[in-house]
């Protein structure tokens, strides 16, 4: 359990900075939201937590090969757009 409540910590943390970030950069709330959010299932959850915090590590391979083995997931990639998409102008307030 302890592995699993210390990926956790990491991810919420995380997902804490990424939030901040994307507030300042003016990006919109749900994207900041939703950033990551497969970090949070099944098949990407399990192998982070025995790659980075289990007594067994794997290798990078193995870890993906298992994450990609469900058919609805996409090569454990999560929702992007383009880098170009997130280039906001800076209003001065």
């Amino acid at each position: 359990m302890q592995p699993h409540l210390r990926y956790l910590a990491y991810v919420l943390r995380h997902k804490w900075h990424v939030f901040i970030a994307c507030r300042g950069l003016h990006v919109p709330l749900w994207q900041a939201i939703i950033h990551d959010w497969t970090k949070f299932l099944p098949c990407e959850w399990f192998p982070y937590v025995q790659r980075f915090y289990g007594a067994a590590q794997v290798t990078a391979a193995r870890s993906r090969q298992r994450c990609c083995q469900l058919p609805a997931h996409d090569a454990c990639s999560t929702i992007a757009a383009p880098a170009h998409a997130f280039v906001m102008p800076i209003y001065d307030s």
